[in-house]
């Protein structure tokens, strides 16, 4: 009875995490799918210089409001926005902060830039808090789902696009919370006649593996 036992144990241990028939990519397969894109990088290093004076003071009120607007801990935002860049922009027609980052969850990856409009070039005086309030509210999208539970997995989100065309190919570069909705779509294109101008898009929400969009459309507009 003890040799059954524990024969079945070792069985166990030895096939753990083998039952998926398609195993998750490794990591540096992951990171073939963004590093092939163009643009900023989807792995910033370190956490960029901030330059002080103003961009510091709306940078500071912009992360306060995210973390509150999306109902993250300070912890959560940094495990899952790594910051690219923070500038300061003054001219020819307009002042304003921009942030550039990268969310990130397990193996999602997408880039996002937030610009806070703070007035007319030149500026007539500095902002004042409640003016630096203002425009970092108008600049950020609370019903994005950045406190995502989690995400399904990289093949659920390739299986759920070839439900619509099994030639579709994820557009991984563009991975982005849909407007007004706030989902977190991956979206796909495929060739269905080139000769006849036919292609079809889908979009997969990345939070529950559901196919959202699967449309035929045309392969270039004129």
């Amino acid at each position: 009875m003890r040799k059954y036992i524990l024969t079945l144990f070792i069985v166990f241990v030895a096939c753990y995490g083998c039952a998926s028939d398609q195993p998750e990519p490794s990591v540096q397969q992951v990171d073939q799918i963004y590093t092939q894109c163009s643009g900023t990088t989807f792995y910033p290093v370190a956490t960029p210089d901030i330059p002080s004076g103003l961009a510091t003071r709306v940078f500071g009120e912009w992360k306060s409001q995210f973390v509150s607007q999306h109902g993250l801990s300070d912890r959560t935002f940094d495990s899952r926005i790594k910051l690219s860049a923070v500038e300061l922009a003054e001219g020819p027609s307009q002042v304003f902060v921009r942030i550039d980052s990268v969310f990130v969850m397990d193996w999602v990856r997408s880039r996002q830039a937030a610009s806070i409009d703070l007035g007319t070039y030149p500026l007539a005086q500095v902002p004042s808090d409640s003016a630096i309030s203002r425009a970092v509210r108008a600049a950020i999208r609370p019903s994005d789902q950045v406190n995502l539970r989690g995400v399904v997995s990289r093949a659920t989100a390739e299986n759920a696009l070839g439900s619509c065309c099994q030639s579709m190919e994820p557009d991984w570069c563009h991975i982005r919370f849909e407007n007004v909705t706030g989902r977190l779509l991956l979206w796909g294109r495929c060739t269905i006649d080139s000769d006849a101008n036919k292609c079809k898009e889908a979009a997969v929400d990345l939070s529950n593996g559901n196919l959202v969009y699967c449309q035929e459309e045309p392969c270039v507009i004129d």
